[in-house]
């Protein structure tokens, strides 16, 4: 498991909102997609499924971004 972040409802510039990608067996799973998490996981594109754990902002605020290509 990889940790972008387990913080509160609002970011500072060294912690981020909750954010985690656990693999197992090939599979990635992308979970909680929090504000500023984006950056600290590695390789965006390739995860299997994304699981929000609920609709607060602090855990599906990259989804957005995370779903358009990157350059």
């Amino acid at each position: 498991m990889v940790l972008g972040g387990c913080g509160a409802c609002l970011t500072h510039r060294v912690q981020a909102c909750s954010g985690y990608l656990v693999e197992h067996a090939g599979f990635r799973l992308r979970i909680d997609p929090g504000h500023a998490t984006l950056p600290r996981l590695p390789d965006r594109g390739s995860v299997d499924a994304v699981l929000i754990s609920h609709g607060h902002p602090d855990h599906r605020a990259d989804l957005d971004a995370w779903c358009v290509p990157a350059d």
